[in-house]
């Protein structure tokens, strides 16, 4: 497959799914014998142009009948009809992923094959924190900001915070949702920082698209923002040196970013930056979440894989439940 050249319409990080519901897979060909997945850690689909293959990564479980196949991974090849039909219980829609002929329509230089996925959506994640904290407050949930954690100890009494300031605090519980700086205070678990570099253009006299498009196995991702495109991804150029809680430039993947946006994004139009800035992930070998308790007082929700706009009130929820003794598993 060109990645080059390949540009997902999307609105969802549709690139790791963790399933742990039964989903039919035709992977016999004409014999159309049934198998089921019944669990993976990823779930990765990856467009070609006649077909589609999912790629199932970290403790697979398949079934055919009453036979039960365990492996690490497993590629599965077949038609974005039939990827339609494994979503379907899920979406609800029997054409989640629809072909969108070439890229014209948007303006994009070269891009030959797109995807719409019809069951998806964008937001304001602005917007969603301004609300987020105006519900907390009016249920008398006080915000401190500003303030970092460095430290703490559990006791009898409670749990102890120790912070940057020099000062600390004491409190009964508390719910560790740090994601990509778990490892500051989780030294021991399993997640690692991602960093990525974003950028904001000026606002443009004529925005040639709407809405939320990855590109490169969803390494890049750009959208408008008003008349504006927001544009950043392109950890893979460098995912050692981007693995790093610093937020800081890195001047490569910034270059890149830039002539993905003049070359292909808006080839045709000057555009310039508004500003630069870079966020911090939380990664790790699987996709799924951590939302375990860490001791008696202390519980963390951890590891979002890059999808905490999609994931994160319900990982907040979870763990929420969990340290309130209200979670059933």
């Amino acid at each position: 497959m060109n990645h080059k050249f390949f540009l997902f319409l999307s609105f969802f990080l549709f690139l790791a799914l963790g399933l742990h519901a039964q989903v039919p897979v035709d992977t016999l060909g004409p014999q159309k014998q049934r198998v089921d997945i019944e669990h993976a850690d990823v779930f990765e689909l990856i467009q070609g142009r006649n077909q589609m293959t999912q790629k199932l990564l970290g403790d697979v479980e398949l079934s055919q009948d009453s036979i039960y196949m365990y492996c690490d991974s497993a590629i599965i090849e077949n038609r974005r009809e039939r990827i339609n039909e494994v979503l379907a219980p899920i979406t609800e829609m029997s054409d989640t992923f629809v072909p969108v002929p070439g890229g014209t329509q948007f303006g994009f230089q070269g891009a030959r094959h797109l995807l719409l996925n019809q069951a998806e959506g964008q937001l304001n994640t602005g917007r969603l924190m301004r609300s987020l904290m105006q519900r907390a407050q009016d249920m008398g949930i006080e915000w401190q900001g500003g303030i970092s954690i460095t430290a703490w100890t559990e006791t009898a009494g409670g749990v102890t915070l120790s912070t940057a300031q020099g000062w600390a605090l004491t409190v009964s519980r508390v719910l560790l949702a740090t994601n990509g700086f778990a490892q500051q205070l989780l030294p021991d678990w399993e997640v690692l920082p991602a960093r990525n570099q974003v950028l904001i253009t000026k606002p443009l006299a004529k925005l040639p698209f709407r809405g939320c498009f990855h590109y490169d196995r969803g390494y890049y991702y750009f959208r408008d923002v008003g008349q504006r495109i927001l544009l950043g991804g392109g950890r893979h150029l460098d995912k050692i040196g981007e693995t790093t809680t610093e937020l800081a430039a890195h001047p490569t993947i910034r270059a890149a970013l830039l002539h993905l946006l003049q070359t292909v994004i808006l080839p045709e139009q000057a555009v310039e930056v508004d500003r630069w800035w870079s966020g911090i992930m939380g990664v790790g070998q699987q996709k799924t979440p951590l939302i375990s308790a860490v001791s008696e007082r202390v519980v963390a929700a951890v590891r979002l894989g890059g999808m905490g706009v999609a994931l994160g009130t319900w990982v907040g929820e979870s763990g929420a439940e969990l340290i309130l003794g209200e979670s059933s598993s």
